[in-house]
């Protein structure tokens, strides 16, 4: 990810991938990347983000915001009504318990139910590590794949 552009309250950022790799581990990637930009904006606790960019596949248009449901428009007039808005106290703590009811949490226990604890309390640590704990308000994506012989 690098910043194309930085502007008053909003940056244009443009993601290249050159690789596909686990989407839960990319994604976490991504969002630290993010916290960062926002942090380097001037300690923004919101971002709402665009990355419906016709003609430009990979950039998204990122505003950051001190106050939750702030107008996009007021944040850079590019940035449409429907932009999604996160919460970057509640970005990543909190996840732990939809591991619980997603479908990785279900293939964890389909395998070894009883590892299921010990797989969460990686996980849980992992995140804290590089974020810290808090509440997450958002989704899990996960993507399994099951190879045999």
């Amino acid at each position: 990810m690098r910043e194309v552009e930085r502007r008053a309250r909003s940056s244009l950022v443009q993601l290249d991938i050159k690789n596909i790799g686990g989407s839960v581990g990319s994604s976490m990637i991504i969002a630290c990347m993010m916290a960062r930009l926002a942090e380097e904006h001037g300690g923004y606790r919101y971002l709402v983000k665009d990355d419906s960019r016709p003609g430009n596949p990979g950039q998204m248009l990122v505003g950051f915001s001190h106050k939750p449901h702030e107008k996009p428009q007021s944040i850079d007039p590019e940035l449409p009504a429907t932009a999604m808005e996160v919460d970057l106290d509640k970005a990543f703590g909190g996840s732990i318990p939809k591991l619980y009811e997603s479908h990785l949490g279900n293939e964890i226990e389909a395998r070894h139910a009883a590892r299921l604890d010990e797989a969460t309390d990686v996980v849980e640590k992992a995140i804290a590590g590089r974020l810290g704990s808090g509440a997450v308000d958002g989704k899990i994506q996960v993507h399994v794949a099951a190879v045999r012989r």
